[in-house]
């Protein structure tokens, strides 16, 4: 009992040291997480199972319904045959196998092979909307951790700044105001830097969960935000997206549903069906409580009725316009309309989207060039300002105002290359390509 103890002690340990160590990730890898441990992927996948089984075996349609019966009957009167008394008992057995044939069955299988289609096409869909997102979280982690970098470097820069200022001051060459300005400054840094890092802490955990790994599992993000300079030929991107979107292939497969079952229900409604049925009724002549049943199943097993029957049959209320079918086909033409006018309206949607994605994209590869520029100016700015407040040249505020002007550069060239990633993931989503690199 002690050594199972002392076992289950050092697996706890050993999982804890395991799970202490950062598990490296790649945007890639991240990916592959998510789409191998995302819950409702997987039971989007059972659905999937489940069509694609029907939809392997649709041709069962065809096969007759065939069903068996047996009952053991006590006559009221004495039978006829075999020669026996009142209490005689009869056991008779019934065999019945019918088939109707009519152009709503193919309706039918063609229903069930759409549904299966429509479910890959969502399916898909699902995965790559989940691959996006995995992304754009992943460099959002990556910016925030940047930020938080250079934000602990400048409150750094800030405590050594009030240092110096508290040096001078304590020396006797210093005023108490410059010292109090910067220590003020320095505090002031801190309660921005916790939120900063709450914020982090925060996006890590919902990170995870979307990875699917444990919540106290660190792990080092292996990358970072850049740009990924791509073709965006609008008119290209907007033929791509209306022929290859999800969302808009999944509409498409409702209309051709709503139209297949519109179909079915008018082939079933005004046009004739074919059926067989045969029915068997073998029963037993003698007495089943005292006689064996199969001894002689030729004589014994008679059949006192049973038919083959090939029917022609059509109903003729739907033939009237005013009639619930004939109100359900009017309901189900506008049930069509509706979907193909929310399908036009979804197409004219997602041109509107690429074209607005394509002049994001542009905004930003700019933006991030003239912001590029803009950081290294400050930089130069900043560091001017610290060699003049190093010399007396410059008071605190001016180094200050300049430190300020750096770090506002800096965190507007991270937030606008990932604008554009940002862009760029769902422009990929939207056209279902991945775009190329110049």
């Amino acid at each position: 009992m002690k050594r199972y103890v002392f076992a289950l002690a050092l697996a706890s340990v050993c999982v804890g040291l395991a799970l202490a160590d950062p598990l490296p990730l790649t945007v890639d890898q991240a990916v592959e997480l998510s789409l191998k441990n995302n819950l409702s992927l997987k039971a989007d996948e059972q659905g999937l199972l489940a069509k694609k089984r029907s939809n392997d075996f649709v041709w069962n349609a065809f096969l007759p319904k065939v069903g068996v019966a047996g009952a053991m009957s006590k006559l009221n009167q004495v039978p006829l045959f075999p020669p026996g008394t009142p209490d005689t008992w009869i056991a008779s057995t019934q065999l019945t196998a019918q088939l109707n044939l009519s152009l709503a069955l193919f309706d039918g299988i063609r229903h069930i092979a759409l549904d299966y289609q429509s479910s890959i096409i969502a399916h898909d869909a699902a995965q790559r909307k989940l691959a996006r997102d995995t992304k754009k979280a992943f460099y959002s982690l990556l910016l925030m951790k940047e930020s938080v970098a250079t934000f602990e470097a400048q409150l750094e820069t800030a405590r050594k700044r009030y240092e110096k200022e508290k040096r001078s001051f304590e020396g006797g060459s210093g005023s108490e105001f410059t010292m109090l300005s910067a220590q003020v400054a320095f505090e002031n840094m801190k309660p921005t830097l916790d939120g900063m890092k709450v914020g982090l802490a925060t996006a890590e955990l919902g990170f995870k969960l979307l990875l699917g790994i444990e919540r106290s599992q660190d792990i080092a993000l292996l990358g970072a935000v850049e740009l990924k300079t791509v073709e965006v030929d609008e008119p290209r991107l907007i033929t791509a997206a209306l022929a290859n979107n999800g969302d808009l292939n999944v509409l498409r497969k409702a209309v051709e549903i709503q139209r297949n079952l519109r179909n079915a229900k008018a082939n079933l409604a005004y046009l004739p069906v074919l059926g067989f049925s045969y029915t068997a009724d073998p029963t037993f002549l003698k007495d089943p409580l005292k006689d064996p049943l199969f001894k002689d199943i030729k004589n014994d097993w008679r059949q006192q009725s049973g038919l083959f029957t090939v029917s022609l049959s059509m109903s003729l209320d739907g033939l009237l316009p005013f009639s619930d079918t004939g109100v359900q086909l009017a309901n189900m033409d506008n049930a069509v309309s509706q979907l193909q006018t929310s399908l036009r309206a979804a197409s004219e949607g997602t041109e509107a989207q690429i074209e607005g994605l394509v002049m994001q994209i542009q905004k930003s590869r700019f933006a991030v060039e003239r912001l590029s520029l803009n950081v290294d100016l400050a930089s130069r700015a900043y560091q001017m300002a610290e060699r003049g407040y190093n010399s007396g040249a410059y008071d605190l505020l001016q180094v200050e105002d300049a430190d300020n002007k750096l770090r506002e550069s800096k965190l507007g060239v991270l937030q606008e290359k990932f604008a554009y990633l940002s862009s760029l993931f769902d422009l990929e989503y939207e056209t279902n390509q991945i775009l190329t690199v110049k």
